[in-house]
């Protein structure tokens, strides 16, 4: 169909959509997208051994940013530049 486009995104598109980083964010769900993050968390003494809802990898950046001693601005500023 001629002057139609589709509203679906190609994959290549999907994968330049960065998502939003906040202190609500979860360590589970930047490694979910970003699994080339896993060096840097394993460096924060953040490996997810921990069963369930206590696992580290729960904890949204603010509590990691608390617990570490990290600025919040700073962590995400950090997790950024790491990102592709």
């Amino acid at each position: 169909m001629e002057g139609v486009t589709s509203s679906t995104p190609d994959k290549n598109d999907i994968k330049n959509i960065k998502m939003e980083i906040s202190g609500k964010t979860r360590v589970a769900e930047l490694l979910r997208e970003y699994p080339e993050l896993m060096d840097y968390f394993l460096s924060l003494g953040l490996c997810g051994c921990e069963y369930g809802h206590d696992s580290s990898y729960q904890w949204p950046l603010i509590k990691v940013s608390k617990e570490k001693k990290i600025p919040l601005e700073e962590l995400i500023s950090q997790i950024k530049e790491r990102l592709p």
